[in-house]
């Protein structure tokens, strides 16, 4: 199965730290964000990983990746950063994530058994973790809800209450090939200026009014987004009190659903 890393971003909110540095290639622990994905996806046998990459681009030169230029990076949403590696999915699908994740091998296998055409990755515990960020947990919190039989039934927007927050996306996904084409026609589909702008949520939420169905699967692992220098040093705080089982020891066997 193929993978693609969406990590051609500044991220500007971790401050002067990403200057002259692509966000994927700041440390925490001694090893690169990047270079940690990397790690837990070949670790749950996933070796044909691509990048987008953008800002400061030429530093994800010479590791032996398939690299994929967004030019636009400064200007286009994610899912615009995403259509610039399209190629690498038509036809395959794969695992999508985002560049300034921290997740172990059991995350990665929590995505692959899930079945289904378009599946993210959500934290039903999330309010523990974003107590640790932030002292407001809902001020950077997304709505989450899920239909009875688990699909995805709201993403994305500012919620008023804890309890319109039922977890959180992890910036994690899987499409098989039907589900990529099913996303990527969609994206096609939305108007010039929205195509340039649209984020991922809104894009999964467009994908539910349009009664598609996606999948969401449940992590139990322990993971990290960095979006400030803050969360940089909690991480490395979580991984050096060993919050982090990296390497399942007894990893699940994985049934490949077909593509």
């Amino acid at each position: 199965m193929r993978t693609l890393i969406l990590a051609a971003g500044r991220g500007q909110r971790v401050g002067d730290l990403t200057d002259d540095t692509p966000k994927c290639l700041l440390r925490v622990g001694n090893r690169t964000l990047l270079d940690r994905q990397l790690d837990a996806l070949r670790a749950a046998d996933l070796h044909d990983i691509a990048v987008v990459r953008g800002y400061c681009g030429h530093q994800l030169e010479g590791r032996n990746l398939p690299l994929i230029d967004n030019p636009d990076w400064q200007c286009s949403g994610i899912c615009a950063s995403l259509m610039t590696g399209r190629a690498w999915l038509d036809g395959w699908g794969g695992i999508v994530a985002y560049g300034d994740l921290v997740y172990t091998r059991d995350a990665v296998f929590e995505l692959l058994r899930h079945p289904g055409d378009i599946v993210i990755l959500y934290d039903p515990c999330w309010y523990a973790l974003w107590r640790r960020r932030m002292p407001n947990p809902l001020s950077d919190a997304e709505c989450f809800q899920r239909h009875p039989d688990g699909s995805l039934a709201q993403i994305g927007g500012t919620p008023s209450d804890i309890l319109e927050v039922g977890g959180q996306y992890m910036g994690l996904l899987k499409f098989s090939a039907a589900g990529w084409t099913t996303l990527a026609s969609a994206f096609d589909a939305l108007p010039a200026p929205l195509r340039r702008s649209i984020d991922m949520t809104g894009m999964l939420q467009h994908l539910i009014s349009r009664e598609i169905r996606v999948e969401a699967a449940t992590a139990s692992s322990a993971w990290m987004e960095i979006d400030t220098a803050a969360d940089l040093a909690l991480c490395e705080e979580m991984i050096e009190a060993g919050e982090f089982d990296f390497f399942a020891r007894n990893p699940p066997t994985i049934r490949q659903h077909p593509a």
